[in-house]
């Protein structure tokens, strides 16, 4: 029993550590200090991968627009989460995910798929930011795109971002 005792204890104090080395990194994004936030979570990440911090390098790559880091660290990071059944956060990189296929590739087949993916981990989940943010992101590309969705699709994910916010407080 000492052995799995150790070893819980052990890996809270790694998660805690991995946790404390992205705060300034998390600091820099939330100061529009993209590059730094990037050299930041590249950093952290070279000590050890986690899926919050591929989640903050996709976030900094996207306002540096560098594509190629964008999908990958946000694809990786999806895995990661689902890997550890963390359907909030793989919910929120299927969404991202599904926003930046359209965005930055045009490829809405793809791009449907990630949304598809995010209802399946967030719909039976209770109101929260996850959910408020899938719905925006999808009326904001119903909108911008109007392709085959319109804007009656539009006002129908702005009604259930709506409903979700006022849910989650």
């Amino acid at each position: 029993m000492r052995d799995a005792e150790q070893s819980i204890l052990e890996a809270a104090v790694t998660e805690e550590n991995a946790a404390a080395r992205l705060l300034p990194a998390w600091d820099a994004l939330e100061r529009g200090r993209w590059e730094q936030a990037r050299q930041v979570f590249e950093s952290a990440l070279a000590e050890g991968e986690t899926a919050e911090g591929l989640e903050g390098l996709g976030a900094a790559a996207w306002w540096l627009e560098d594509v190629p880091v964008v999908l990958w660290s946000r694809e990786r990071a999806y895995r990661l989460f689902r890997a550890r059944d963390d359907r909030l956060g793989a919910g929120r990189m299927a969404t991202e995910l599904g926003f930046d296929y359209a965005v930055f590739k045009a490829e809405m087949a793809v791009s449907s798929g990630w949304y598809q993916r995010a209802h399946r981990l967030l719909d039976d989940q209770d109101a929260g930011a996850e959910r408020v943010w899938l719905a925006l992101r999808e009326a904001e590309l119903a909108y911008h795109t109007a392709g085959g969705h319109g804007p009656h699709a539009s006002a129908r994910d702005q009604r259930e971002g709506t409903c979700c916010s006022q849910r989650a407080g």
